[in-house]
Protein backbone atom coordinates (compact mmCIF):
# COMPACT_ATOMS: atom_id res chain seq x y z
CA UNK A 1 0.00 0.00 0.00
CA UNK A 2 1.43 3.35 -1.03
CA UNK A 3 2.06 6.09 1.48
CA UNK A 4 2.94 9.72 1.07
CA UNK A 5 5.28 11.54 3.45
CA UNK A 6 5.36 15.17 4.57
CA UNK A 7 7.90 17.09 6.64
CA UNK A 8 6.48 19.75 8.93
CA UNK A 9 8.34 22.48 10.80
CA UNK A 10 6.97 24.36 13.80
CA UNK A 11 9.48 26.70 15.37
CA UNK A 12 12.50 24.56 16.23
CA UNK A 13 10.51 21.31 16.02
CA UNK A 14 10.72 19.25 12.83
CA UNK A 15 9.20 15.85 12.25
CA UNK A 16 7.97 13.65 9.42
CA UNK A 17 4.43 12.37 9.14
CA UNK A 18 3.21 9.59 6.89
CA UNK A 19 -0.48 9.18 6.13
CA UNK A 20 -2.28 6.88 3.70
CA UNK A 21 -2.38 8.15 0.14
CA UNK A 22 -6.18 7.85 0.09
CA UNK A 23 -8.74 7.65 2.88
CA UNK A 24 -10.78 4.55 3.57
CA UNK A 25 -14.06 4.16 5.42
CA UNK A 26 -12.51 1.71 7.88
CA UNK A 27 -9.91 4.16 9.21
CA UNK A 28 -9.81 4.54 12.99
CA UNK A 29 -8.17 7.26 15.09
CA UNK A 30 -7.19 6.16 18.60
CA UNK A 31 -5.24 7.52 21.55
CA UNK A 32 -2.77 5.27 23.31
CA UNK A 33 0.22 5.12 25.61
CA UNK A 34 3.16 2.86 24.90
CA UNK A 35 4.45 0.46 27.54
CA UNK A 36 6.89 0.04 29.17
CA UNK A 37 8.13 3.46 27.94
CA UNK A 38 4.92 5.21 28.97
CA UNK A 39 6.31 8.68 28.26
CA UNK A 40 3.29 10.30 26.65
CA UNK A 41 -0.15 9.59 25.21
CA UNK A 42 -0.42 10.30 21.50
CA UNK A 43 -2.74 9.78 18.50
CA UNK A 44 -2.58 7.08 15.87
CA UNK A 45 -4.41 6.25 12.64
CA UNK A 46 -5.18 2.58 12.03
CA UNK A 47 -6.50 0.82 8.95
CA UNK A 48 -7.69 -2.67 9.97
CA UNK A 49 -8.00 -3.92 6.37
CA UNK A 50 -4.27 -3.48 5.75
CA UNK A 51 -2.92 -3.69 9.30
CA UNK A 52 -1.23 -0.28 9.08
CA UNK A 53 -0.76 1.85 12.21
CA UNK A 54 0.51 5.38 11.65
CA UNK A 55 1.62 7.93 14.23
CA UNK A 56 -0.28 11.15 13.49
CA UNK A 57 2.68 13.27 14.49
CA UNK A 58 1.37 15.08 17.56
CA UNK A 59 4.38 17.11 18.79
CA UNK A 60 4.49 15.55 22.24
CA UNK A 61 7.45 15.39 24.60
CA UNK A 62 8.00 13.07 27.57
CA UNK A 63 5.28 13.77 30.13
CA UNK A 64 2.86 15.27 27.58
CA UNK A 65 -0.42 13.66 26.69
CA UNK A 66 -3.41 14.10 24.39
CA UNK A 67 -6.18 14.78 26.87
CA UNK A 68 -9.09 15.29 24.44
CA UNK A 69 -9.54 14.73 20.71
CA UNK A 70 -12.37 14.75 18.17
CA UNK A 71 -12.54 13.64 14.54
CA UNK A 72 -14.36 16.31 12.56
CA UNK A 73 -17.49 15.61 10.49
CA UNK A 74 -16.68 14.17 7.04
CA UNK A 75 -13.41 12.79 8.42
CA UNK A 76 -10.88 15.30 7.12
CA UNK A 77 -9.56 16.91 10.31
CA UNK A 78 -8.67 15.70 13.78
CA UNK A 79 -8.57 18.26 16.60
CA UNK A 80 -6.72 17.42 19.81
CA UNK A 81 -5.78 19.11 23.04
CA UNK A 82 -2.19 18.45 24.03
CA UNK A 83 -1.43 18.80 27.74
CA UNK A 84 2.17 19.92 28.02
CA UNK A 85 4.38 19.19 31.02
CA UNK A 86 5.80 20.53 33.26
CA UNK A 87 4.09 23.87 32.56
CA UNK A 88 0.64 22.33 32.65
CA UNK A 89 -0.86 24.28 29.72
CA UNK A 90 -2.94 22.90 26.87
CA UNK A 91 -2.42 23.58 23.17
CA UNK A 92 -4.68 22.88 20.20
CA UNK A 93 -3.31 20.51 17.56
CA UNK A 94 -4.99 20.27 14.13
CA UNK A 95 -4.24 17.28 11.89
CA UNK A 96 -5.34 17.21 8.24
CA UNK A 97 -5.84 13.56 7.30
CA UNK A 98 -6.01 14.46 3.61
CA UNK A 99 -2.70 16.33 3.28
CA UNK A 100 -0.83 15.06 6.33
CA UNK A 101 -0.19 18.53 7.76
CA UNK A 102 0.00 19.05 11.53
CA UNK A 103 -0.56 22.54 12.91
CA UNK A 104 -0.40 24.06 16.39
CA UNK A 105 -2.27 27.36 15.92
CA UNK A 106 -1.73 30.25 18.30
CA UNK A 107 -5.17 30.72 19.83
CA UNK A 108 -4.17 33.23 22.47
CA UNK A 109 -5.83 30.97 25.07
CA UNK A 110 -5.17 27.59 26.64
CA UNK A 111 -8.38 25.64 25.90
CA UNK A 112 -9.99 23.02 28.08
CA UNK A 113 -12.63 21.81 25.61
CA UNK A 114 -13.21 21.49 21.85
CA UNK A 115 -16.31 20.99 19.68
CA UNK A 116 -16.78 20.76 15.91
CA UNK A 117 -19.59 22.40 14.00
CA UNK A 118 -22.00 20.01 12.23
CA UNK A 119 -20.29 20.47 8.84
CA UNK A 120 -16.71 20.37 10.06
CA UNK A 121 -15.91 23.87 8.84
CA UNK A 122 -15.71 25.48 12.28
CA UNK A 123 -14.05 24.35 15.49
CA UNK A 124 -14.64 25.88 18.91
CA UNK A 125 -11.95 25.74 21.58
CA UNK A 126 -12.73 27.27 24.96
CA UNK A 127 -11.59 27.76 28.51
CA UNK A 128 -13.52 29.12 31.47
CA UNK A 129 -13.86 32.66 30.09
CA UNK A 130 -12.91 32.73 26.40
CA UNK A 131 -13.88 30.95 23.19
CA UNK A 132 -11.60 30.64 20.14
CA UNK A 133 -13.30 30.18 16.76
CA UNK A 134 -11.07 28.27 14.32
CA UNK A 135 -11.70 27.66 10.62
CA UNK A 136 -9.13 25.02 9.57
CA UNK A 137 -9.49 25.50 5.81
CA UNK A 138 -8.75 29.23 5.84
CA UNK A 139 -6.62 29.34 8.97
CA UNK A 140 -8.64 32.21 10.47
CA UNK A 141 -8.96 32.49 14.25
CA UNK A 142 -11.35 34.76 16.16
CA UNK A 143 -11.32 34.95 19.96
CA UNK A 144 -14.41 35.90 21.97
CA UNK A 145 -14.43 36.92 25.64
CA UNK A 146 -17.80 35.75 26.97
CA UNK A 147 -17.28 36.67 30.64
CA UNK A 148 -19.18 39.96 30.28
CA UNK A 149 -22.16 38.31 28.59
CA UNK A 150 -22.30 35.59 31.26
CA UNK A 151 -22.30 38.09 34.14
CA UNK A 152 -18.94 36.78 35.29
CA UNK A 153 -20.00 33.13 35.06
CA UNK A 154 -17.54 30.44 33.99
CA UNK A 155 -17.80 27.89 31.19
CA UNK A 156 -17.14 24.18 31.64
CA UNK A 157 -14.86 22.05 29.43
CA UNK A 158 -17.34 19.18 29.08
CA UNK A 159 -20.59 17.55 30.10
CA UNK A 160 -23.94 19.01 29.08
CA UNK A 161 -22.47 22.52 28.86
CA UNK A 162 -20.72 21.90 25.54
CA UNK A 163 -21.25 24.72 23.03
CA UNK A 164 -23.59 24.09 20.12
CA UNK A 165 -23.03 25.45 16.59
CA UNK A 166 -25.87 25.95 14.12
CA UNK A 167 -25.83 24.14 10.76
CA UNK A 168 -24.86 27.25 8.78
CA UNK A 169 -21.90 27.96 11.01
CA UNK A 170 -23.03 31.48 11.88
CA UNK A 171 -23.60 31.28 15.62
CA UNK A 172 -22.56 29.24 18.63
CA UNK A 173 -24.41 28.93 21.93
CA UNK A 174 -22.82 28.51 25.35
CA UNK A 175 -23.88 28.99 28.95
CA UNK A 176 -22.10 29.53 32.24
CA UNK A 177 -22.30 26.94 35.00
CA UNK A 178 -20.83 28.72 38.03
CA UNK A 179 -20.26 32.18 39.37
CA UNK A 180 -22.91 34.09 37.45
CA UNK A 181 -24.45 37.02 39.32
CA UNK A 182 -28.05 35.95 38.60
CA UNK A 183 -28.80 32.59 37.03
CA UNK A 184 -26.70 30.85 34.40
CA UNK A 185 -27.33 32.81 31.20
CA UNK A 186 -27.41 31.47 27.66
CA UNK A 187 -25.03 33.35 25.35
CA UNK A 188 -24.95 33.61 21.55
CA UNK A 189 -21.56 34.09 19.85
CA UNK A 190 -21.24 35.49 16.31
CA UNK A 191 -18.74 33.16 14.66
CA UNK A 192 -17.55 35.84 12.22
CA UNK A 193 -16.90 38.68 14.64
CA UNK A 194 -16.70 36.93 18.00
CA UNK A 195 -19.31 39.27 19.46
CA UNK A 196 -21.20 37.71 22.41
CA UNK A 197 -24.64 38.66 23.63
CA UNK A 198 -27.04 37.26 26.22
CA UNK A 199 -29.95 35.30 24.74
CA UNK A 200 -31.64 34.17 27.93
CA UNK A 201 -31.22 35.52 31.44
CA UNK A 202 -33.75 34.70 34.10
CA UNK A 203 -33.88 37.47 36.71
CA UNK A 204 -35.55 36.00 39.81
CA UNK A 205 -37.87 37.75 42.20
CA UNK A 206 -36.34 38.61 45.60
CA UNK A 207 -35.96 35.41 47.59
CA UNK A 208 -36.39 33.11 44.58
CA UNK A 209 -33.73 30.85 43.12
CA UNK A 210 -32.38 31.80 39.65
CA UNK A 211 -32.88 29.45 36.72
CA UNK A 212 -29.91 27.35 35.68
CA UNK A 213 -29.60 26.51 31.97
CA UNK A 214 -28.79 22.80 31.77
CA UNK A 215 -29.31 19.63 29.78
CA UNK A 216 -27.71 20.62 26.48
CA UNK A 217 -29.12 22.41 23.45
CA UNK A 218 -31.15 21.34 20.42
CA UNK A 219 -31.34 23.45 17.25
CA UNK A 220 -34.29 23.12 14.87
CA UNK A 221 -32.81 24.41 11.62
CA UNK A 222 -36.10 24.18 9.73
CA UNK A 223 -38.10 26.21 12.21
CA UNK A 224 -35.20 28.45 13.22
CA UNK A 225 -35.44 27.66 16.93
CA UNK A 226 -33.11 26.78 19.78
CA UNK A 227 -34.43 24.54 22.58
CA UNK A 228 -32.87 24.28 26.03
CA UNK A 229 -33.75 23.20 29.57
CA UNK A 230 -33.57 25.53 32.57
CA UNK A 231 -34.54 24.96 36.18
CA UNK A 232 -34.04 26.03 39.74
CA UNK A 233 -30.95 24.65 41.42
CA UNK A 234 -32.44 24.26 44.89
CA UNK A 235 -32.95 20.68 46.10
CA UNK A 236 -32.05 17.27 44.74
CA UNK A 237 -35.03 17.13 42.35
CA UNK A 238 -35.49 20.70 41.05
CA UNK A 239 -38.37 21.84 38.91
CA UNK A 240 -37.25 22.37 35.31
CA UNK A 241 -38.78 23.85 32.17
CA UNK A 242 -38.30 23.55 28.41
CA UNK A 243 -37.69 26.82 26.57
CA UNK A 244 -37.82 27.70 22.87
CA UNK A 245 -35.78 30.63 21.56
CA UNK A 246 -36.80 31.97 18.13
CA UNK A 247 -33.49 32.58 16.34
CA UNK A 248 -35.07 35.04 13.91
CA UNK A 249 -37.27 37.10 16.22
CA UNK A 250 -35.01 36.80 19.28
CA UNK A 251 -37.95 35.87 21.52
CA UNK A 252 -37.80 33.15 24.20
CA UNK A 253 -40.96 31.30 25.27
CA UNK A 254 -41.83 28.33 27.49
CA UNK A 255 -42.87 25.08 25.76
CA UNK A 256 -46.05 23.65 27.23
CA UNK A 257 -45.60 20.13 28.59
CA UNK A 258 -47.88 17.78 30.53
CA UNK A 259 -48.16 18.77 34.19
CA UNK A 260 -46.17 15.79 35.46
CA UNK A 261 -43.22 16.24 33.06
CA UNK A 262 -40.04 17.90 34.29
CA UNK A 263 -37.41 17.88 31.49
CA UNK A 264 -33.77 16.96 32.15
CA UNK A 265 -32.05 16.51 28.76
CA UNK A 266 -32.98 17.72 25.27
CA UNK A 267 -31.69 16.74 21.81
CA UNK A 268 -32.81 16.89 18.18
CA UNK A 269 -33.46 13.90 15.92
CA UNK A 270 -32.06 13.73 12.36
CA UNK A 271 -33.77 16.00 9.82
CA UNK A 272 -35.23 17.98 12.74
CA UNK A 273 -38.23 15.65 12.81
CA UNK A 274 -38.43 15.16 16.56
CA UNK A 275 -37.33 16.94 19.69
CA UNK A 276 -36.09 14.27 22.11
CA UNK A 277 -36.82 14.85 25.77
CA UNK A 278 -35.52 12.84 28.71
CA UNK A 279 -37.56 13.77 31.74
CA UNK A 280 -38.77 12.81 35.22
CA UNK A 281 -42.15 13.09 36.92
CA UNK A 282 -42.68 16.38 38.73
CA UNK A 283 -44.95 15.04 41.46
CA UNK A 284 -43.75 15.54 45.07
CA UNK A 285 -41.57 12.69 46.26
CA UNK A 286 -41.39 11.01 42.83
CA UNK A 287 -38.66 10.89 40.22
CA UNK A 288 -40.13 8.49 37.64
CA UNK A 289 -38.02 8.88 34.48
CA UNK A 290 -39.23 8.79 30.90
CA UNK A 291 -38.42 9.40 27.25
CA UNK A 292 -40.68 11.48 25.03
CA UNK A 293 -40.77 12.86 21.48
CA UNK A 294 -42.12 16.32 20.67
CA UNK A 295 -43.28 17.31 17.17
CA UNK A 296 -41.62 20.73 16.64
CA UNK A 297 -44.40 22.14 14.46
CA UNK A 298 -47.42 21.07 16.47
CA UNK A 299 -45.94 20.64 19.95
CA UNK A 300 -47.55 17.19 20.25
CA UNK A 301 -45.88 15.05 22.94
CA UNK A 302 -45.54 11.27 22.48
CA UNK A 303 -44.40 9.03 25.34
CA UNK A 304 -41.85 6.43 24.22
CA UNK A 305 -40.47 4.50 27.19
CA UNK A 306 -42.16 1.75 29.22
CA UNK A 307 -42.24 2.10 33.05
CA UNK A 308 -38.68 2.69 34.22
CA UNK A 309 -36.86 2.38 37.53
CA UNK A 310 -37.23 5.61 39.54
CA UNK A 311 -34.21 7.88 39.45
CA UNK A 312 -32.59 6.24 36.40
CA UNK A 313 -32.79 8.30 33.21
CA UNK A 314 -32.80 6.45 29.87
CA UNK A 315 -29.84 7.06 27.58
CA UNK A 316 -29.97 9.52 24.70
CA UNK A 317 -31.42 7.48 21.82
CA UNK A 318 -29.75 6.64 18.53
CA UNK A 319 -31.83 7.27 15.38
CA UNK A 320 -31.71 5.84 11.91
CA UNK A 321 -30.94 8.42 9.17
CA UNK A 322 -34.63 9.15 8.52
CA UNK A 323 -35.65 9.29 12.19
CA UNK A 324 -38.15 6.47 11.68
CA UNK A 325 -36.70 4.31 14.46
CA UNK A 326 -34.75 4.98 17.61
CA UNK A 327 -32.84 2.74 19.99
CA UNK A 328 -31.93 3.40 23.61
CA UNK A 329 -31.00 1.70 26.85
CA UNK A 330 -33.00 1.87 30.05
CA UNK A 331 -33.50 0.23 33.42
CA UNK A 332 -37.02 -1.17 33.44
CA UNK A 333 -39.17 -1.96 36.47
CA UNK A 334 -39.70 -5.57 35.37
CA UNK A 335 -36.08 -6.42 36.09
CA UNK A 336 -32.61 -5.36 35.06
CA UNK A 337 -31.52 -3.23 32.15
CA UNK A 338 -32.86 -3.34 28.62
CA UNK A 339 -31.99 -2.23 25.11
CA UNK A 340 -35.16 -1.15 23.29
CA UNK A 341 -36.07 -0.11 19.74
CA UNK A 342 -39.05 2.17 19.10
CA UNK A 343 -40.81 2.78 15.76
CA UNK A 344 -41.91 6.43 15.50
CA UNK A 345 -44.52 5.58 12.83
CA UNK A 346 -46.31 2.68 14.52
CA UNK A 347 -45.47 3.26 18.18
CA UNK A 348 -44.22 -0.34 18.46
CA UNK A 349 -41.43 -1.13 20.96
CA UNK A 350 -39.14 -4.11 20.42
CA UNK A 351 -37.04 -5.45 23.33
CA UNK A 352 -33.60 -6.11 21.84
CA UNK A 353 -31.92 -7.24 25.06
CA UNK A 354 -33.33 -7.69 28.54
CA UNK A 355 -32.26 -8.66 32.03
CA UNK A 356 -28.84 -6.98 31.89
CA UNK A 357 -26.96 -6.61 35.16
CA UNK A 358 -25.05 -3.41 35.85
CA UNK A 359 -21.46 -3.48 37.09
CA UNK A 360 -20.11 -0.96 39.60
CA UNK A 361 -17.85 0.97 37.16
CA UNK A 362 -20.84 2.12 35.12
CA UNK A 363 -22.66 4.53 37.44
CA UNK A 364 -22.56 7.03 34.59
CA UNK A 365 -25.37 5.13 32.90
CA UNK A 366 -27.45 5.16 36.06
CA UNK A 367 -27.56 8.96 36.12
CA UNK A 368 -28.44 9.40 32.48
CA UNK A 369 -24.97 9.32 30.97
CA UNK A 370 -24.37 8.53 27.33
CA UNK A 371 -22.30 5.40 27.85
CA UNK A 372 -23.78 2.96 25.33
CA UNK A 373 -23.99 -0.73 26.20
CA UNK A 374 -24.86 -1.64 22.62
CA UNK A 375 -23.63 -0.96 19.08
CA UNK A 376 -25.89 -0.84 16.03
CA UNK A 377 -25.66 -0.34 12.29
CA UNK A 378 -27.01 2.88 10.75
CA UNK A 379 -30.51 1.48 10.16
CA UNK A 380 -30.82 -0.06 13.63
CA UNK A 381 -31.33 -3.53 12.20
CA UNK A 382 -28.26 -5.39 13.49
CA UNK A 383 -27.27 -4.88 17.12
CA UNK A 384 -24.39 -6.10 19.29
CA UNK A 385 -25.31 -6.19 22.98
CA UNK A 386 -24.53 -8.05 26.22
CA UNK A 387 -26.20 -11.40 26.67
CA UNK A 388 -29.18 -11.71 28.99
CA UNK A 389 -28.15 -11.79 32.62
CA UNK A 390 -24.60 -10.71 31.80
CA UNK A 391 -22.77 -7.74 33.24
CA UNK A 392 -22.98 -4.62 31.12
CA UNK A 393 -20.08 -4.27 28.67
CA UNK A 394 -18.54 -7.53 29.71
CA UNK A 395 -18.05 -10.45 27.37
CA UNK A 396 -19.72 -12.54 26.05
CA UNK A 397 -21.93 -10.53 23.67
CA UNK A 398 -24.77 -11.42 21.35
CA UNK A 399 -25.62 -10.24 17.84
CA UNK A 400 -29.32 -9.69 17.10
CA UNK A 401 -30.68 -9.32 13.58
CA UNK A 402 -33.99 -7.48 14.06
CA UNK A 403 -35.02 -8.12 10.44
CA UNK A 404 -34.89 -11.92 10.69
CA UNK A 405 -35.31 -12.21 14.45
CA UNK A 406 -32.16 -14.33 14.76
CA UNK A 407 -29.77 -13.97 17.72
CA UNK A 408 -26.37 -15.61 18.02
CA UNK A 409 -23.52 -15.42 20.47
CA UNK A 410 -20.42 -13.49 19.49
CA UNK A 411 -17.39 -15.66 19.98
CA UNK A 412 -14.62 -14.29 22.24
CA UNK A 413 -11.62 -12.80 20.42
CA UNK A 414 -9.24 -15.34 18.94
CA UNK A 415 -6.63 -16.36 21.48
CA UNK A 416 -8.52 -14.73 24.32
CA UNK A 417 -8.93 -16.29 27.73
CA UNK A 418 -12.29 -17.73 28.79
CA UNK A 419 -12.45 -15.24 31.66
CA UNK A 420 -14.73 -12.24 31.11
CA UNK A 421 -12.99 -9.11 29.88
CA UNK A 422 -14.12 -5.59 30.66
CA UNK A 423 -15.10 -3.78 27.46
CA UNK A 424 -14.93 0.01 27.50
CA UNK A 425 -16.42 0.86 24.13
CA UNK A 426 -18.20 -0.70 21.15
CA UNK A 427 -18.73 0.64 17.63
CA UNK A 428 -20.39 -1.04 14.66
CA UNK A 429 -19.92 0.21 11.09
CA UNK A 430 -22.85 1.60 9.09
CA UNK A 431 -23.50 -1.73 7.32
CA UNK A 432 -23.29 -3.83 10.48
CA UNK A 433 -20.37 -5.92 9.30
CA UNK A 434 -17.35 -5.06 11.46
CA UNK A 435 -17.36 -4.36 15.19
CA UNK A 436 -14.67 -2.30 16.89
CA UNK A 437 -14.10 -3.30 20.51
CA UNK A 438 -11.92 -1.65 23.15
CA UNK A 439 -11.20 -4.23 25.82
CA UNK A 440 -8.59 -4.12 28.58
CA UNK A 441 -6.57 -1.45 26.74
CA UNK A 442 -6.58 -3.41 23.45
CA UNK A 443 -8.43 -2.28 20.30
CA UNK A 444 -9.76 -5.12 18.15
CA UNK A 445 -11.65 -5.44 14.86
CA UNK A 446 -14.28 -8.21 14.95
CA UNK A 447 -16.05 -9.21 11.67
CA UNK A 448 -19.62 -10.36 12.32
CA UNK A 449 -19.89 -12.52 9.20
CA UNK A 450 -16.69 -14.11 7.94
CA UNK A 451 -13.06 -13.82 8.97
CA UNK A 452 -11.07 -13.74 12.18
CA UNK A 453 -10.88 -10.90 14.63
CA UNK A 454 -7.62 -8.97 14.63
CA UNK A 455 -5.86 -6.68 17.06
CA UNK A 456 -5.69 -3.13 15.66
CA UNK A 457 -3.38 -1.74 18.31
CA UNK A 458 0.21 -2.94 18.44
CA UNK A 459 1.71 -4.98 21.26
CA UNK A 460 2.70 -2.80 24.18
CA UNK A 461 0.08 -0.13 23.46
CA UNK A 462 -2.49 0.83 26.09
CA UNK A 463 -5.43 2.24 24.14
CA UNK A 464 -7.52 4.84 25.96
CA UNK A 465 -10.20 5.71 23.38
CA UNK A 466 -10.98 5.43 19.67
CA UNK A 467 -13.16 7.09 17.07
CA UNK A 468 -14.12 5.81 13.64
CA UNK A 469 -13.38 8.14 10.70
CA UNK A 470 -16.61 8.73 8.76
CA UNK A 471 -15.92 10.49 5.48
CA UNK A 472 -18.28 12.51 3.29
CA UNK A 473 -20.17 10.33 0.85
CA UNK A 474 -20.23 11.74 -2.65
CA UNK A 475 -23.44 11.45 -4.63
Amino acid sequence: MGKVGWVLCLGMVTWALQVPAAGHDDDVVFSASSFPDDLYRSLYLARPSSGDILDLGVPASPGDEVSVYEVGPHGRYVAALLFTAPIGNTELVLIDLRTGSVDVPDLGIHPGGIAWGPRGRTLLAWNHKQVAIVRPRTGTIVTSDVSAATNGGLLSPGGTTRPTIDMRGRHAYVHAIVGAAAGHPLVQIDLLTGAAQTVFQDVPEPGDEPLDVRGGFAIDERQGALYFVAGQSNGADPQTFLFRHDLRAGVTTTVELPDDVSPRRVAMAPRDRWLVLRHVADSPGLSDPGLALIQPRTGEVTAVSPPLVPGVLPSEPQFDPRARRLMYQASTVDGGGSVLRYDTRTGETVVVADGLAYAAPFEEFLVGGDLDVFASDARLRRVVHPGAGGLVLQEPFEVSDLTTGETKKLEPPTGGTPEPFQVRKLDLDRRGRVLLMLREGELRSVPLRDGDDVAISADGMQVVDFERVVRRRRR
